[in-house]
């Protein structure tokens, strides 16, 4: 045999027991026999080589709303004796020009030293809160309903006494008005059902104000102790000989043995309710979401879940809760 046919002997035998030595080491991997498993964990990074992370940015600093400076002219209270907590009607002003707004906004008050949000340098050290407005520019100042929470209720508890309690009339405000596209009135021509109970009525009055006398305006109203505000009781029966409500139901449940509840009037409405919802007219509920909870699903029961997602997609059903 040649030279050349013992070395391609000798390569064959040198890849053929490569290839034996491979097969039996992928074998032993495969069982999990003495080799070790791979570590399938991502190679440490060295400290220094590490990327820091960007800095967190200061919430103030990413955005800064435009507060304007509004001055507490008046306080009062609505119903000191409200089983659930008193209402104070506040008015405010501007000490600049009076912005334009719609029955339904909002001020979005900040309830602490106004230098806080107004000064460039200032920094925020308090919460601020949403509440409907319950007048028009027409009037020139903003009024608002904010019933006094009990310490028990923390972030909204706080900022209810410090409307009601701590500032002080003529003390400077810091807020900002904002339209609430969900909430904007229905044409003049719209029959109008407004549903509410305790503070929503600042939202209710709004819309009722923004009526015109002879407008068909219906309103359903529910508080455990709002009898006693005279205010109101003044305001309603002016309504009513105005034109600017055609109907005005009120219901007070903490007055009398019965436990009445706006749910109860909606149930005991139901044909005049069909009637106006089949003239097309539209429902606005302004309240607290308890009460919301309830309205909607007597709605419902009353004129049908279908029929409720009809008007609400023609923006006849709309609702402002908190």
């Amino acid at each position: 045999m040649s030279g050349f046919n013992h070395l391609m002997l000798i390569l064959a035998a040198f890849a053929a027991l490569m290839f034996v030595l491979l097969v039996f080491i992928l074998a032993r991997r495969t069982r999990g026999e003495e080799l070790e498993a791979p570590d399938l964990r991502p190679a440490p990074v060295s400290r220094r080589a590490r990327t820091p992370a960007p800095p967190v940015a200061d919430p103030v600093e990413v955005e800064r709303l435009p507060y304007a400076a509004w001055r507490l002219i008046s306080r009062a209270v609505a119903n000191p004796d409200s089983a659930g907590g008193p209402l104070y009607r506040l008015r405010l002003e501007p000490e600049d020009d009076l912005p334009e707004w719609r029955a339904g906004a909002v001020a979005h008050v900040y309830c602490g030293p106004a230098q806080d949000v107004l000064d460039p340098a200032g920094r925020p050290t308090a919460t601020a809160g949403d509440y409907m407005i319950g007048s028009l520019p027409a009037e020139g100042a903003i009024h608002l309903v904010v019933r006094r929470v009990p310490a028990s209720a923390p972030a909204e508890g706080r900022r209810s006494r410090w409307l009601c309690e701590e500032v002080e009339t003529g003390q400077r405000i810091a807020l900002l008005v904002r339209d609430d596209p969900a909430f904007v009135p229905p044409p003049d021509h719209v029959p109008l059902i407004l549903v509410g109970n305790a503070t929503g009525l600042a939202g209710l009055h709004a819309h009722i104000k923004a009526r015109p006398a002879g407008t068909r305006n219906w309103l359903i109203f529910g508080d455990r102790n709002s009898a006693d505000d005279e205010v109101l009781a003044a305001e309603i029966a002016e309504w009513v000989s105005t034109g600017h409500l055609e109907r005005c139901d009120l219901v007070f449940p903490g007055e009398t043995g019965e436990q009445r509840l706006v749910t109860n009037q909606i149930r005991d409405a139901k044909a005049p309710i069909l009637d106006w919802v089949l003239a097309g007219g539209a429902i606005y509920v302004c309240g607290s979401k308890r009460m919301d909870d309830d309205v909607h699903a007597t709605l419902g029961d009353l004129l049908g879940t279908g029929v409720l997602e009809a008007m609400a997609e023609a923006g006849l059903y709309r609702r402002s809760v908190y």
